[in-house]
């Protein structure tokens, strides 16, 4: 009688139990120029050093793999950087630009405006690549690449 309590009891978990979808997404940041790249995530005039990074010459870097509920586009740097002022890249000591969010208020002579497909806060800056795509889950790499053509004179 125990036993067929307890089977009782289990038996709607059982069925209820679903395989969870999830999409899992990550970005490989590329400096395709002969510059190092350094990347700053400003926030209240400070630079975020847990996001802030630099590339060498030709180098790439990977950020953290994450994970979302359900079969969704997924996220990529840009998400990394949604909350900061601005980001600041500097390609060796030849330039330096702002992406700026739309809360930056700082100099606009060289910025990179938020709509722009060259910003780093427009998801459309990314190149997407699903990786996998199955009933259950999703794999997407996002790929953004710093070019001469963002050496502005």
């Amino acid at each position: 009688m125990k036993k067929l309590l307890i089977i009782c009891v289990l038996l709607p978990f059982l069925f209820s139990c679903t395989a969870d979808k999830v999409t899992f997404s990550k970005t490989i940041l590329i400096n395709a120029t002969d510059d190092v790249v350094f990347v700053r995530a400003m926030i209240n005039g400070d630079i975020d050093t847990d996001i802030s990074f630099e590339l060498a010459p030709t180098d790439s870097m990977i950020t953290p793999i994450s994970r979302n509920v359900g079969l969704v586009r997924g996220d990529c740097f840009n998400m990394a950087v949604a909350i900061m002022d601005s980001v600041v890249v500097s390609f060796g000591d030849r330039y330096i630009i702002a992406h700026q969010s739309f809360r930056y208020a700082g100099d606009t002579t060289r910025v990179i405006p938020y709509s722009s497909p060259r910003s780093l806060y427009n998801i459309n800056s990314y190149y997407r690549s699903v990786t996998e795509n199955s009933k259950n889950s999703r794999s997407v790499i996002f790929y953004y690449t710093f070019t001469e053509d963002d050496i502005m004179p």
